[in-house]
């Protein structure tokens, strides 16, 4: 595969530079480091999110350290964070699973008196997806090795008492070092104006565009077939061209403050989006007789697809103990491969706290993704998770839950189910400002 960047390398070398160039006049000034690690044994009753009764779904335990060092620089006109982190999972039987992964983030906030505000964000990023991540576009993927590099840079500004404007542009590179999918890059540019109607009220309207380019591909695999001079052994090699998905979206919002501590959003929007990919095609080669036949994978897709996407966010103290978060929305996808997914979402989370130490709760989920065309498989994705959380000491934070996620594909030919059960108790230790240099 040819790779947007020169090597595999270049999205994180990248972003480690600009960390380094955005931070670097404060380097002489005052910093504090603060380390911390987190540990955790989970058991997970489908490893590899299998479907039901398949032979391969197995359950193991696994474990997994979570060592990162945030160093920090405050003023009163700046901000400066930088965090690295690698976390390390160990699985009792499936070593094949094991992992080691890492990134490095760097974020700076740079204030001019009252009224602007600029920020930018560079992180760099080596890691996997795991089986049974639900993607964006509403579908199932198995573990690769991927590199992620990124850049986004914000500036906030007020006019006058009431009007605000925000803008925003991001950068992010993805290469996948074995070629198992695509390397992508993706350019983003967000606007915002906020309008206060009174203490309690906002509205306004916001946009955003997004470009997402996705390099072509050879792959090469053997088969056995009967083709040609007869049965034989042949190599099948696909040609994946390179493809754009192009999305510009705009939207209404309405932000009320119900008091101190409670909010509640509404915001309704319409996305377009554009999608180009070249026809798919692949090479059969037998080695027996040297017969070479071409076969069309995948039609050319040049295609405009237009969908609405709504949000409604509650966030509200029921008591002073008892928290309560809600959202419901609506969202719009699109893919290389010309299938558009709708996906109907609903979030919420009921926080109780026991003491000062002490607090328990619980966690729901749900997605509903229609996905056209006709061809395209429509599923849901369900999630449960109770969590108790105890402060052991100032700095020593304690956390056991339960997680439970079922996934269906409603497939014409027979739905299948996923589900996995996975418990966890989980240890974090904070050595907050152990450095600091004044």
């Amino acid at each position: 595969m040819s790779s947007l960047c020169p090597d595999n390398r270049t999205p994180v070398l990248v972003a480690g530079l600009a960390v380094c160039l955005a931070t670097a006049p404060a380097w002489a000034a005052d910093w504090s480091v603060s380390p911390a690690v987190t540990m955790s044994v989970e058991h997970d009753s489908n490893i590899r999110f299998e479907r039901d009764g398949a032979a391969s779904s197995q359950a193991d335990w696994l474990t997994r350290v979570t060592p990162r060092v945030t160093a920090r620089r405050a003023t009163p006109a700046s901000r400066v964070q930088l965090q690295v982190q690698v976390e390390g999972e160990k699985y009792a039987r499936h070593h094949d699973l094991d992992d080691l992964t890492g990134s490095a983030t760097a974020a700076v906030t740079t204030r001019w008196g009252e009224t602007q505000k600029m920020e930018l964000a560079v992180s760099a990023r080596q890691d996997s997806t795991l089986e049974g991540e639900l993607t964006g576009s509403g579908t199932l993927t198995r573990r690769v090795d991927r590199q992620v590099g990124g850049v986004e840079v914000g500036l906030e500004r007020a006019v006058g008492e009431k009007t605000s404007f925000a803008a925003n542009a991001g950068l992010t590179l993805v290469a996948y070092p074995d070629d198992d999918f695509n390397d992508q890059a993706a350019s983003t540019l967000g606007l915002e104006v906020a309008r206060r109607l009174n203490p309690r009220d906002q509205v306004g309207v916001s946009g955003r565009y997004r470009h997402t380019s996705y390099d072509g591909s050879t792959g090469t695999s053997e088969g056995f077939g009967s083709f040609g001079a007869g049965p034989g052994i042949y190599t099948l090699t696909d040609h994946r061209e390179d493809a754009t998905i192009r999305t510009t979206a705009a939207s209404l919002f309405w932000r009320r403050r119900l008091s101190e501590r409670d909010r509640l959003t509404a915001s309704l929007g319409v996305e377009h989006t554009g999608t180009e990919r070249p026809a798919t095609r692949q090479d059969r080669l037998a080695w027996a007789d040297g017969t070479r036949t071409r076969v069309l994978l995948d039609d050319a897709v040049d295609q405009t697809d237009t969908g609405l996407f709504f949000e409604l966010g509650l966030e509200k103290y029921l008591s002073e103990r008892l928290s309560l978060s809600l959202s419901v929305g609506r969202k719009h996808f699109a893919t290389v491969d010309a299938i558009t997914t709708e996906r109907l979402y609903g979030r919420g989370s009921l926080g109780y706290r026991l003491s000062e130490r002490a607090e328990t709760g619980l966690a729901l989920a749900y997605d509903w993704n229609d996905a056209v065309p006709d061809r395209a498989v429509d599923s849901s994705f369900a999630s449960l998770q109770p969590f108790y959380r105890w402060r052991w000491s100032q700095d020593t934070v304690l956390r056991a839950g339960l997680t439970h996620t079922f996934y269906r594909e409603d497939d014409p030919t027979g739905d299948d189910d996923m589900d996995r059960t996975r418990i966890w108790l989980q240890a974090e230790v904070l050595w907050p400002e152990l450095w600091r240099n004044r």
